[in-house]
Formats: C-alpha cells, structure tokens, sequence
C-alpha cells in the first residue's frame, strides 16, 4: 500500500479482539453472557459516557425523518435506515433482505450529530448477541461529505464497509468524541 496522503486520510482497521478491550475504549463487560444484560450493559455505558451540547443546528441530510431516539439507547437497525440512537444516526444496509451478510463488507455510513471536517476517529465495538464473546472492533477515520439541502455547507459522516463473521443479531456501539450510539443489526 503505497504511503502519502490518502494513506492517511484512509485508515480503517479491523481487529478480533475476543472479550479484549481496545486502548482508551470501555468496552461492554464480558461478564453478560445474554441480549438482555448486554444491552443494558451497553445502554449504561451510554448514560456515564462525556456528553456536549447539540449544535443550535443540525444537518438536514442524515439527520431529519428517522426513527429510533435521541436518548442513549440501543435501537434495532431494520432495512436501509436511518435510525438514530443518542448521537449517531446510520444508514445503510441495516437488516432484512438489505441487510448485511456474514463475511461480506455491509455498506453502513455514520452520521455523528457533532461533525466537522475533522472528526476524531469513529470506533464501533460489536458483539455476537447470541455469543458474547465473539466480538469485532473497527476503528474508521475516512470521512466523506455531503452538501447540506437546507444551508449549502457540508456535512460530515464516516462511510464503512464493515465485515461481521457470523449471522445474527448483533449489537453496535459507536464513538467518535462526544458521539456515542448503540445499533442492532441483522446479519444474514
């Protein structure tokens, strides 16, 4: 791969980490071993995570008619999206026959509410519902962009291709900053 500015700018790594945390992340205790206590373990760390204000102003294009909540609460992603869960909203292929596929990159983008050109790094942590400690960490600093309908300036979302090994449900808890969301998607 060759080094130089897109080398940087495009950083995606992914990492099998088994119950093992990722520096400077919390990730959901492995002592929960069902869909239940791994949500609410999820939605726990949500309330205690830092939080900012929400800009006066929020984008048009991600960010309006969607389903989910605002609260920081673990939402299931169905079809295309969006759905929004705290800070984040997602888009993308969410579940059903749009869904992903085990072992195929599903195109999911990620819409922090706090965007900018320069976002720090979207980290998503996912576990297996069904097997706790099957889990996946992806860490995505690509940012792509697109023209607001409402103001003409850019808003920012982090694009991915994301690699879930199994079928099933499984649980998504996203971070960059002060964003933090919990998904739950279908992987066929």
């Amino acid at each position: 791969m060759q080094r130089g500015r897109a080398a940087v700018l495009v950083h995606i790594v992914v990492h099998s980490v088994l119950g093992r945390g990722v520096s400077g992340q919390h990730p959901v205790a492995v002592a929960a071993q069902d869909e239940a206590q791994l949500v609410v373990q999820a939605e726990y760390e949500g309330s205690k995570y830092g939080r900012l204000d929400l800009p006066g102003t929020l984008g048009a294009n991600f960010r309006t008619e969607v389903n989910g909540t605002s609260d920081r609460k673990c939402v299931e992603g169905y079809e295309r999206g969006p759905v929004r869960s705290g800070e984040f909203v997602i888009g993308g292929q969410l579940g059903g026959m749009l869904g992903a596929t085990a072992g195929l990159p599903a195109k999911i983008w990620w819409a922090p509410l706090h965007f900018g050109s320069s976002m720090p790094t979207l980290v998503v942590r996912m576990r297996n519902l069904a097997a706790p400690t099957d889990t996946v960490v992806v860490s995505n600093n690509r940012i792509g962009f697109v023209k607001s309908s409402e103001s003409g300036g850019n808003e920012y979302f982090f694009p991915s291709g994301i690699t879930l090994p199994r079928a099933g449900r499984w649980l998504l808890v996203a971070s960059s900053g002060p964003n933090w969301g919990c998904f739950i998607l279908r992987v066929r």
